[in-house]
């Protein structure tokens, strides 16, 4: 299987910030489509992902910015933004753990690995003794969480790309990561 390059397809590049921290987002669309099909299947395909995560998205949770940026190039131009959910977390009563921690949607197109995160989602339990919690082992499957299934049911209906241009399936479940990065920029900064 070739490799392909990072602007082998058409980009939507989507920036937000997510518990007083800035993030970025990369959806792909088909190599030869119109900008206008990439460009709103980004933007519809992000507003339903954080919509269905709404209630445990930050309560600032917003969009900043958004681009298109053509195949084989790296030039960007601004664009549509996707929709802002209302947050239902409130930021000061996340802690650090909560602000430096992504959800990864994971999935695959024939052997091209696809990947999505969303920073900030107040799942991870603070207290390590809540074994009975499902973000214990760092894993939501769909049928432990609605919010999990309604995004994964957003993310497979928005139709993103891979890098090989082909159309990928997502797994039903997310992943739970502490970013080391944004957990070292918080405990430099304290609490947000």
């Amino acid at each position: 299987m070739p490799d392909f390059s990072p602007d082998y397809t058409p980009r939507y590049i989507a920036e937000y910030v997510s518990a007083g921290l800035t993030h970025h987002v990369t959806v792909r669309g088909f190599r030869g489509e119109s900008s206008t099909l990439t460009i709103t299947r980004g933007f519809t395909g992000l507003t339903d992902i954080v919509v269905a995560l709404q209630n445990v998205l930050p309560e600032d949770f917003h969009w900043v910015s958004a681009e298109y940026i053509p195949q084989d190039t790296n030039v960007g131009t601004p664009t549509s933004l996707p929709g802002d959910p209302a947050g239902g977390a409130p930021v000061a009563s996340m802690s650090n753990q909560d602000k430096a921690t992504s959800i990864g949607f994971v999935g695959r197109s024939n052997s091209t690995p696809m990947r999505l995160f969303i920073f900030g989602c107040d799942f991870m339990p603070d207290d390590p003794l809540a074994l009975t919690a499902p973000e214990v082992d760092f894993r939501i499957h769909a049928s432990e969480r609605t919010e999990i299934a309604d995004a994964i049911s957003a993310i497979n209906a928005a139709g993103f790309a891979a890098n090989n241009n082909l159309p990928g399936a997502w797994k039903q479940y997310v992943n739970l990561k502490v970013n080391d990065h944004y957990l070292r920029l918080l405990r430099k900064l304290g609490s947000l």
